[in-house]
């Protein structure tokens, strides 16, 4: 059955990849709110300090096939900030490699951004910003590792047998264009809302291993939304929510966490916190979520229930996720004090 099911996910894989017709979404992540420079261009520079560092990793379908693992690394920075006063200039830089499957299907991007979050009130409390993001993606795949139907000897799959496919390349270059918008309110340190947008592949670029190269990469929307709700001095409430449009995919996540104050300093500036929660996937999984804050540094830790039909062979194995985030006020701590920026 585990035969079976491996050579299920390799066709899904080459089907996605190289049919003509097929579709596909981009990698991503289900803690999408760790990964601002994936969610939004518009998000780069938008934090209460002034840098911010993530880290993503993230491994799924281990229990049917090869892992499926994606990770990623960026560093977000305000800067400018004694010519903007309190409007928010922000660039970010962001590296991602995508490892799918027994034929190593890679994607490597490595990408910028910048923003310009403009304050609205005067007060350092309220934004809306826009946002562009210019990345170079290599995608790859190990050719010998793919086995097809006309390999079959009458009694097993040969791999030493000419599969008389025309795979020409094994790997290709791109240039890929995102952009989007943002808006961010926290009226007080007791409750933030945030919502955005983004559009993805405004370039469209070609993606093909094929030497017509006819295929374009469809462009991907999204749209994202979330709050923080104090409900009593130690304990806050985060929904969140966000929508991923591309071509026939589509993917919706809604869920929150329960926030609690931990350390000696409980209250709304406490910077040890423990947080609990859960988000839905539709259709597809349900994501258990944990996080623990010590000063500056976050660790998030997730796990998807898979409640697709795919659990079937799956028994509900999903995919674990690592988030590690750092955040501070290096270059300006007294301007710190007069921006609020929500916390996502």
């Amino acid at each position: 059955m585990k035969n079976i099911c491996k050579c299920i996910v390799m066709t899904f894989v080459f089907l996605t990849f190289f049919g003509k017709k097929a579709k596909a979404q981009d990698p991503h992540f289900s803690q999408f709110y760790n990964a601002p420079m994936q969610l939004n261009p518009a998000l780069s520079g938008l934090l209460q300090g002034d840098i911010r560092a993530v880290a993503n990793y993230r491994s799924q379908w281990g229990s049917i096939s090869t892992p499926f693992q994606t990770m990623s690394a960026s560093v977000d920075m305000n800067v400018l900030n004694q010519m903007t006063k309190k409007d928010l200039f922000g660039v970010g830089f962001f590296v991602l490699n995508d490892v799918a499957g027994e034929a190593s299907l890679k994607n490597t991007q490595v990408g910028m951004s910048v923003a310009y979050n403009k304050d609205m009130n005067g007060k350092g409390n309220h934004f809306v910003g826009v946002g562009a993001q210019y990345l170079f993606v290599q995608q790859s795949l190990d050719f010998t590792k793919l086995l097809f139907e006309s390999q079959f000897n009458g009694e097993f799959i040969d791999p030493d047998m000419n599969s008389g496919e025309n795979l020409v390349m094994d790997n290709f270059n791109y240039f890929d264009f995102t952009a989007g918008i943002s808006w961010a309110y926290r009226p007080n340190n007791n409750k933030s809302f945030y919502a955005g947008g983004s559009l993805s592949h405004l370039n469209q670029p070609k993606v093909s291993f094929f030497d017509e190269m006819s295929e374009r990469l469809r462009m991907k929307y999204t749209f994202y939304a979330g709050a923080d709700f104090k409900v009593s001095r130690n304990i806050s409430f985060i929904p969140r929510a966000v929508v991923l449009m591309q071509g026939l995919a589509k993917e919706i996540n809604v869920g929150g966490m329960i926030k609690f104050n931990v350390g000696d300093n409980r209250g709304a500036d406490d910077k040890t916190s423990i947080y609990f929660g859960t988000m839905h996937r539709w259709k597809d999984a349900q994501v258990i979520i944990m996080r623990y804050d010590y000063g500056n540094v976050g660790f998030s830790f997730s796990y998807d229930v898979n409640i697709s039909e795919l659990n079937i062979s799956s028994k509900g194995r999903g995919a674990v996720e690592l988030a590690i985030i750092y955040s501070s006020n290096v270059f300006d701590s007294k301007r710190r004090d007069k921006i609020l920026c929500p916390k996502f």
